[in-house]
């Protein structure tokens, strides 16, 4: 199913992030987890492309399912644009999750494809 519109905002700050190998700010968000702390963007920096802010195309390539039964946790996978290829064979995958103040989410992985 598609990536509800209130998921997109977050999903493209940490997009941007992504973009700019912002490992500080990703690790200062505290509306961002990292479930691999040392090195997430590994395969962005070895990757042959340079990752740029999604556009809003990309919207149309995410999918989403409900993660648990809990109603608040839904898992996310985003395909990362590259300024030489657009759509990329990168891919974000995330765990959403609705708290009293708001979302929050888990990059759980960043890998090819």
């Amino acid at each position: 199913m598609p990536v509800p519109e209130r998921f997109r905002p977050l999903l493209a700050h940490v997009i941007d992030l992504v973009a700019a190998g912002d490992l500080d700010g990703l690790r200062r968000d505290p509306r961002i987890a990292l479930s691999d702390p040392d090195d997430p963007l590994y395969w962005v920096r070895e990757y042959p492309g340079t990752v740029v802010k999604l556009p809003e195309e990309a919207w149309e390539f995410a999918e989403v399912i409900i993660a648990r039964d809990d109603g608040v946790t839904w898992s996310v996978a985003v395909d990362l644009w590259t300024a030489e290829e657009g759509r990329s064979d990168l891919i974000l995958e995330a765990e959403v999750r609705q708290h009293r103040d708001g979302l929050v989410i888990e990059v759980e992985n960043i890998h090819v494809w």
